[in-house]
């Protein structure tokens, strides 16, 4: 391992959990905050991975893990509510390593784009829209709803991104390392199920 990146990548993870910061804008503040030449190579995104998930085993806490859990049932609801179009969770809360920084990621694989935004009018629900960009890097569009959860200070953004129907079909395979990018509902309730009730 490049012990340059690897230290790069513990220090962005440390700001990312403590500060939220975005994983891109962490890689080069940490690079600069340890003095590294403008031009110094940046950890990949698996490899501050890594550093997060291993500075949250040391400094997360219950804090982290109540913050997930609430996350994480946040998600549950809103894949219930949004059964129809084949919701599956990504990002930091399927991953394990939502705080109460985080957002939870719903993708969305819908015949027609329009219907999730109709169904969300129907039901009165206040969104945003915005655009996101797609597992090949194309625009995708977004709805974002703005929840308050009880006992935390701030709202929590749930992003929906709207992807085609046929995108469903790659969009669950797992990396090198074995872990899937993304879960559906079923998967999603196992983890809460170990992570609640662990043997």
């Amino acid at each position: 391992m490049d012990n340059n990146k690897w230290e790069i990548a513990q220090a962005a993870a440390s700001k990312i959990v403590d500060d939220g910061m975005t994983w891109a804008a962490a890689k080069r503040h940490a690079a600069e905050d340890l003095g590294f030449p403008q031009r110094t190579a940046l950890p990949d995104n698996q490899l501050v991975l890594q550093a997060v998930r291993e500075h949250i085993a040391l400094y997360g806490g219950e804090e982290q893990a109540r913050a997930l859990r609430d996350l994480r049932h946040l998600a549950a609801r809103w894949m219930q509510r949004m059964s129809a179009y084949r919701p599956h969770l990504s990002g930091a809360v399927w991953l394990g390593i939502a705080t109460h920084w985080s957002d939870v990621h719903l993708d969305l694989y819908c015949d027609d784009a329009k219907m999730p935004e109709i169904d969300l009018l129907n039901q009165g629900v206040r969104f945003d829209t915005g655009e996101g960009f797609g597992v090949r890097g194309q625009p995708v569009p977004q709805l974002i709803v703005l929840e308050q959860l009880p006992d935390w200070d701030t709202g929590v953004a749930v992003v929906m991104t709207l992807y085609d129907a046929d995108d469903l079909r790659g969009a669950v395979k797992a990396d090198k390392t074995g872990q899937a990018p993304r879960g559906d509902l079923s998967s999603l309730q196992e983890l809460i199920a170990e992570s609640e009730h662990p043997l």
